[in-house]
């Protein structure tokens, strides 16, 4: 009988690299249907993940992995290694990557509840959970007014976190682009490139040198039909005065050239 036993037992050491390793019957029989399990659970996490990607979305990708920031310019969500996304017509959800998508979030309670939540429920890539002690409470954190991402806080929150895409008093240049069942089809709007070196110009001083400029051109233009015209007074005085026998004198009218002034005095227009 002992000997029987020893090959018994012998039967189920499995070589993992050079170490022997003792493995109980039972558990050697019962791998196979595990892993099963397992693959099939992943094969269907897939499929639920294919089914939210299907169809057409407008996705949105931030210029560095920086989602938002709270109400004193501070990062407040930020992806690890790759841009931060997100989708506002469909999902309202913001991810880092198409499997880091969460519809909803589980409580440590929850998540520990085989009532509540099963194998299958566990393995569900959409579903965020938070099984912590450490952070065992969901914290929904929105961007903006619509778009929402789930992440795990030490304490009930009593509120969502608002956060923005945006620091006061600075721009981000955002890409939105068209994915349909998963694959990006087209560009709706990419950043516009800004030159490297230098500074914007001085709006406010062109501008002011422009009207300037035309001021002083419309004084110029009127110093000189001023003294055309007492020219002009002159010249009918001394005729007045002297008139040549037999001539009768004709009186002249001098009238503002208007027209030439108001189109001279008319600010010329800027192009580019």
């Amino acid at each position: 009988m002992r000997l029987m036993h020893s090959l018994t037992r012998a039967v189920f050491i499995i070589l993992v690299g050079n170490t022997p390793v003792l493995a109980s019957p039972t558990a050697t029989s019962t791998s196979g249907p595990q892993d099963t399990n397992t693959s099939l659970q992943r094969l269907e996490a897939a499929s639920d993940l294919a089914k939210e990607l299907s169809g057409t979305l407008t996705i949105t990708v931030a210029p560095d992995a920086t989602c938002g920031y709270d109400s004193i310019d501070d990062p407040a969500l930020v992806c690890e290694g790759r841009p931060c996304s997100w989708e506002l017509s469909r999902h309202a959800r913001i991810f880092c990557g198409f499997t880091s998508l969460r519809k909803t979030c589980l409580d440590s309670w929850a998540y520990h509840n085989t009532k509540l939540c099963d194998s299958k429920c566990r393995t569900n890539t959409l579903t965020y959970s938070c099984p912590s002690s450490d952070a065992p409470y969901c914290l929904r954190v929105r961007l903006g007014s619509g778009i929402i991402h789930y992440t795990c806080h030490s304490a009930i929150a009593s509120s969502d976190i608002t956060i923005q895409t945006t620091k006061r008093f600075e721009e981000r240049e955002f890409s939105t682009f068209l994915v349909v069942d998963g694959r990006r089809v087209s560009a709706i709007s990419e950043p516009t490139a800004k030159p490297t070196g230098g500074s914007d110009p001085p709006v406010g001083a062109i501008v002011g040198g422009v009207v300037g400029g035309v001021a002083v051109i419309g004084l110029i233009i009127l110093g000189v039909f001023g003294l055309r015209m007492l020219g002009r007074r002159r010249s009918v005085n001394q005729a007045t005065r002297s008139p040549t026998p037999g001539s009768p004198v004709q009186e002249e009218t001098h009238m503002p050239n208007t027209k030439a002034v108001s189109a001279s005095s008319k600010p010329p227009e800027l192009y580019g």
